[in-house]
């Protein structure tokens, strides 16, 4: 059986998420990748440089950076084969440069379906996104994802 994993945009979606039947492992996206450096040579200086970042700019523990964030985005790089990659991220500038990252992590070398799952808009509620969603909405969205294509994928990777 294949696995399902979800990748969301932060710990309020989790919560949400958990009042619904979407099955699957979470995998939640604890950054904020818009703003601070982003260059280094490979991840765990990747990690140095955002953990500094955080901590200095935030005022959080550096500590906390590697258990809360970093353990998160480690089980990105370990889905396994012929699994279904499911990328719950809004439409502003924010969620999108996180959800290129996470991208950007996802195994090449394993037969993934990704999709993306996008928020029910109305067009009240055009950029809240997942916050105004109610379990059955979250479902509906769901039902709704969108195949990312080869294409689709390594746009999100450049850009």
């Amino acid at each position: 059986m294949n696995k399902i994993f979800n990748i969301l945009n932060g710990d309020c979606l989790a919560d949400q998420i958990e009042k619904t039947s979407v099955k699957g492992e979470q995998i939640i996206c604890r950054e904020a990748l818009i703003t601070g450096p982003l260059q280094a040579d490979n991840l765990d200086d990747f990690w140095k440089i955002r953990s500094e970042f955080i901590s200095e700019e935030y005022h959080a523990e550096k500590d906390g950076y590697y258990p809360k964030v970093v353990s998160e985005f480690e089980k990105i790089l370990h889905i396994p084969e012929n699994s279904e990659v499911n990328l719950w991220f809004e439409d502003d500038l924010f969620c999108q440069v996180n959800l290129w990252f996470c991208l950007s992590l996802l195994p090449k070398n394993r037969r993934l379906k990704i999709y993306r799952i996008f928020p029910k808009t109305t067009k009240e509620n055009n950029w809240k996104g997942f916050s105004v969603s109610d379990p059955f909405d979250l479902e509906e969205s769901l039902k709704s994802k969108i195949i990312f294509r080869q294409e689709d994928i390594g746009l999100g990777i450049n850009l």
